[in-house]
């Protein structure tokens, strides 16, 4: 531009901006004129700019509304969505510790449930290990150790058993007592884990005690018979092959009753023998067999053994028994009979005076007569016989054997 025309330019703004500005608007034969000044002009045209940039700033608004709600929701369900997965999350946590607390639950309660069976086998066991023991007793065999209580109050000083994966090992240090010196506590161990090693302990009490009778029966079942078998009662010795080895379990106490009950058998059948002594002591003048008769010089069967004693020495019976024969009996003298009951009959012969009557029941020990010198007798002593099935034996083996006997009743 050159400068004239600038100059020209510059005039006309500044003539625009002082004077005012008519507006003529035509409309038929209707003419109007405005003038216009050059303020109100620029305040018109600012309000037009204003209004212009209102309108374009609602339509940018109404535009941009639709956007601003749309991420808006977007936003707002991404948030939903991630709160709705951290609860799932939790929901599945929550039903995968509740299913792990069941799951232990009924674990627990299973052996809970086997803890309970397992006492009561313990309870049933130690009521059949005590008929043992007393049944042992009655018997004659001293198992009175046996019969007292396990001593259950510290069941964790001696060897500590592992608990089957209950609770894992337990610590043999434990003794169930706190250090007054020290502010610390018993460690806590699992309570099952407890209950199962004491269970262990019970039932392994109960093992070595079932084997230690079951042992003391054997051996004295073993003794018995072989002295009965070599008396001659191989009929009274049980019919069983080998010793008895116990194991645990219900048929061991079986087994074990049945070996004492043989026992039994056997020790009554004993005490039903002539073991014991007539007299306080055994001074034979004359053994069983053939010898040379007193009175004829000849060669004579001796039915009995010839015991020394003095005139009125109390003579005792062997066994219980009853009296069968009670008075004088030919070369016997005053002679008492007693009946011990298998075929077995003792005879006491050349008593100066009978104490007791036939029929009468009579113990071991007791009295039938006194040492005298009746019948054919060169001196006051005791014939003394045995006789089984009315066939006489040699006493000497039941007299000499009878305290060996005696002593495993």
């Amino acid at each position: 531009m050159s400068q004239a025309q600038s100059q020209v330019h510059g005039r006309n703004i500044r003539s625009f901006r002082k004077g005012p500005h008519h507006v003529i608007i035509a409309r038929g034969d209707k003419v109007r004129s405005f003038a216009i000044r050059p303020r109100s002009l620029i305040i018109g045209a600012l309000l037009a700019i204003l209004v212009v940039s209102g309108i374009i700033s609602g339509g940018a608004y109404s535009f941009l509304k639709d956007d601003l709600v749309i991420s808006s929701v977007a936003e707002q369900s991404r948030i939903r969505q991630d709160y709705e997965l951290r609860i799932a999350d939790l929901y599945r946590q929550m039903d995968a510790v509740v299913s792990r607390q069941l799951v232990e639950r009924e674990a627990l309660s299973g052996q809970v449930a086997e803890l309970i069976e397992r006492q009561g086998q313990l309870v049933e066991r130690q009521r059949l290990l005590t008929g043992l023991a007393s049944d042992a007793l009655a018997a004659g065999i001293d198992v009175l150790p046996m019969l007292a209580p396990l001593p259950l109050a510290n069941p964790l000083r001696e060897n500590p058993p592992e608990t089957n994966g209950i609770g894992g090992p337990l610590d043999p240090t434990v003794t169930g007592a706190v250090d007054p010196d020290k502010n610390v506590g018993i460690p806590q161990l699992d309570s099952l884990a407890i209950i199962v090693h004491t269970a262990d302990w019970v039932e392994e009490n109960q093992r070595d005690a079932l084997a230690t009778l079951a042992e003391a029966i054997t051996e004295r079942t073993g003794q018995l018979a072989s002295a009965l078998r070599s008396l001659g009662y191989a009929g009274a010795t049980p019919g069983i092959g080998g010793p008895l080895v116990p194991a645990v379990g219900d048929a061991d106490f079986e087994d074990v009753s049945t070996e004492l009950a043989e026992f039994a058998r056997m020790r009554e059948f004993a005490l039903s023998l002539p073991l014991a002594r007539p007299l306080p002591r055994l001074d034979v003048s004359s053994g069983y067999g053939r010898r040379v008769d007193p009175f004829l010089g000849q060669s004579a069967m001796h039915t009995g053994v010839d015991l020394r004693a003095a005139s009125g020495t109390i003579v005792h019976a062997t066994a219980p028994g009853t009296v069968i024969a009670a008075g004088v009996s030919g070369g016997y003298g005053k002679m008492v009979e007693i009946d011990h009951g298998s075929g077995i009959v003792t005879a006491y012969a050349h008593l100066s005076s009978i104490s007791v009557r036939v029929g009468q029941a009579i113990g071991a020990g007791n009295s039938v007569g006194r040492v005298g010198s009746t019948g054919r007798s060169t001196g006051p002593h005791l014939h003394y016989e045995i006789r089984k099935d009315d066939r006489s034996i040699d006493p000497m083996a039941h007299l000499l054997t009878g305290r060996e006997i005696v002593g495993l009743l």
